[in-house]
């Protein structure tokens, strides 16, 4: 009885302890890099001015218009009124807030066995410390995906299921990663209204600015968005932590950004032709989890601004694997999964020697290792029958 009492809870108990670092650092140290430049964003694009093609800070702002106008806008003000450092810390908690809520509604629904949901906490923990303390928005609208796949996978009141697949749509607009996992699950189970929710959050999202600013202005904005991204990910998407860094530094082939583009496309589509075939038989809540771990995958692997201390968006493929153990479980599956989580999450750590720890990153050794938790969730799909709920 006490060993399961330890196990159900470890995992909570570390990504407290996770989150409980992160909120520290942000409470000793300058608010700085990232937060900088969101809260300069916002507060140029609300006075008018121009955000992109510039330096704001430390970096630059390649977030859509929507995300700095309304999504800061509230921390930044909160800032002005107590202190930079309140408006981050807010911040920081609303974000993981969601986050935590969307984390224990999607393995409420698709995981019975409390053991292996105190494991999706424990496997998530250090990627949350990482984007916590970088300030990341993935942690935000990883949180918002998970809630909407959690009412896609459950059979939630009408209203609800609305609300959360529009705010989906709108917050795969700020920043356009989620929309691979939110395609996949439409691709393994088709709902017409699921897809015009989700289209309408993404036009909500890109009408808003107009409420606020000129016509000319929003207009503007959304060109020097789409300009400044896809310019600056044309020279520099093979330098950031994805398949094509890796390909580059291991392999030595080198590509153009459109021949990554079209690479990309080709991936996207055979991706799709094989959760359509492979998860055509799966129950629909299964199906629908797979297929977001699936697109959460793609995204890590072929975003081309992919960072490391991005990777809080392979929380949905994690709880689909946890769950897969629950469905499929075997002592191979489980070893090969913990070996996968080990490199991903450690290949980078402190704790290798320092002096083969440049040529493990310089080999982009994670890209292969999503690759390889996609395929895993693919082959751990062999049972068709879901568990009854306990």
């Amino acid at each position: 009885m006490r060993l399961k009492t330890v196990s159900t809870y470890a995992g909570p108990f570390a990504a407290g302890v996770a989150s409980i670092w992160a909120l520290a650092r942000l409470l000793r140290d300058a608010p700085e890099g990232h937060w900088t430049t969101f809260t300069g964003a916002s507060a140029r694009l609300w006075a008018g001015l121009p955000v992109y093609g510039i330096a704001i800070g430390d970096n630059s702002w390649f977030y859509s218009p929507s995300a700095g106008l309304f999504v800061f806008r509230p921390f930044y003000v909160a800032g002005l009124m107590f202190g930079t450092k309140a408006g981050l810390i807010a911040y920081t908690l609303f974000s993981l807030a969601i986050f935590a809520w969307g984390v224990h509604e999607l393995s409420r629904r698709t995981i019975s066995d409390e053991r292996l949901r105190s494991g999706v906490w424990l496997l998530i923990a250090p990627s949350l410390y990482s984007s916590l303390q970088a300030h990341k928005l993935e942690t935000l609208i990883t949180g918002i995906l998970l809630l909407a796949t959690a009412e896609w996978a459950g059979d939630p009141p009408r209203k609800r299921a609305i609300f959360f697949t529009v705010l989906a749509g709108m917050s795969a607009e700020w920043k356009l990663q989620t929309l691979p996992s939110l395609a996949l699950a439409l691709v393994a189970r088709w709902r017409l209204e699921r897809a015009l929710l989700v289209i309408a959050g993404i036009v909500t999202s890109l009408a808003l600015p107009f409420l606020r600013l000129p016509w000319g202005l929003s207009w503007s904005n959304l060109e020097s968005w789409v300009g400044s991204l896809s310019a600056f990910s044309g020279t520099a998407f093979s330098t950031f932590d994805n398949i094509y860094a890796f390909m580059k530094n291991v392999f030595g082939l080198s590509m153009s950004f459109r021949s990554a583009q079209a690479v990309a496309l080709v991936a996207a589509a055979a991706l799709a032709a094989v959760t359509q075939v492979r998860l055509r038989k799966l129950p629909d809540p299964r199906a629908v989890l797979i297929a977001a771990g699936l697109g959460a995958c793609f995204t890590t692997l072929f975003s081309p601004l992919q960072q490391i201390n991005a990777y809080i968006m392979l929380v949905p493929a994690w709880i689909a694997a946890l769950a897969s153990l629950q469905w499929q479980g075997s002592r191979s599956t489980s070893v090969s999964l913990v070996l996968i989580w080990l490199v991903l999450t450690f290949g980078y750590s402190d704790l290798i020697p320092e002096a083969v720890r440049p040529a493990i990153r310089h080999a982009v050794v994670r890209a292969p290792c999503v690759l390889a938790l996609a395929i895993w969730l693919l082959w751990a799909q062999k049972k068709i029958r879901m568990p009854a709920r306990r």
